[in-house]
């Protein structure tokens, strides 16, 4: 079976050690930035060399920002590789603390489309367990089941729409990194090639797919 993704790993690891991460969709501006991690108090920022070109302009306004880690060419020398701490790590992982369903799992931005954005708390109950419903009697999943959710990582349907209630539920992740401009023919085209039996994707694609 293919293996799973780095960022996943990286991602169930903080789940598991009680970090809470705040995924950022790419859209995000510098003021975008300035105004989540103000409010989140974040200390640690993990971003693409893009991401780190953006927290550079809003950097003197985050001082609660700690560690400034990026995942290829760092454009700053106050910016530590992520190649480079995996090269300094232990050869084990550290040991998973003891969770409870009630502790925060994830702050997730609403996307603001009507209102200022909101921060939004989910906890080990509300998004790990909650979602299987959504898995379960929505896309009615099982462990013969690939699924393919369309979603900006930095999004919340990425995470209750391909990640816990899916895998709780047995069925593979397809994932595919797709950079830019999203081309719906192209999409049908992977969609076609990639054996999913269950598609999920915001009703502004399936309109796409529809006027091709």
């Amino acid at each position: 079976l293919p293996r799973i993704p780095e960022w996943y790993e990286v991602l169930l690891g903080m789940f598991k050690r009680g970090v809470i991460p705040m995924p950022a969709t790419t859209l995000c501006t510098p003021r975008d930035l300035v105004d989540r991690i103000a409010r989140s108090e974040a200390s640690v920022a993990v971003v693409d060399p893009e991401g780190a070109e953006k927290l550079l302009e809003a950097l003197e306004r985050c001082p609660a920002l700690q560690h400034l880690i990026v995942v290829g060419d760092a454009p700053d020398p106050r910016f530590r590789s992520y190649a480079e701490l995996v090269r300094e790590a232990a050869a084990t992982a550290p040991e998973a603390r003891a969770t409870r369903k009630d502790d925060p799992l994830l702050l997730y931005f609403t996307s603001g489309t009507v209102s200022a954005p909101k921060m939004v708390l989910h906890t080990h109950v509300s998004m790990g367990a909650g979602h299987e419903i959504t898995a379960r009697f929505w896309q009615d999943l099982n462990e013969r089941d690939l699924h393919w959710t369309i979603s900006d990582t930095g999004w919340a349907k990425a995470a209750w729409g391909k990640l816990f209630g899916q895998w709780r539920m047995g069925a593979a992740v397809f994932l595919w990194d797709q950079r830019g401009k999203l081309d719906p023919e192209h999409c049908l085209h992977v969609l076609e090639q990639s054996g999913a039996t269950t598609f999920c994707a915001p009703p502004t694609l399936f309109r796409a797919f529809v006027q091709l």
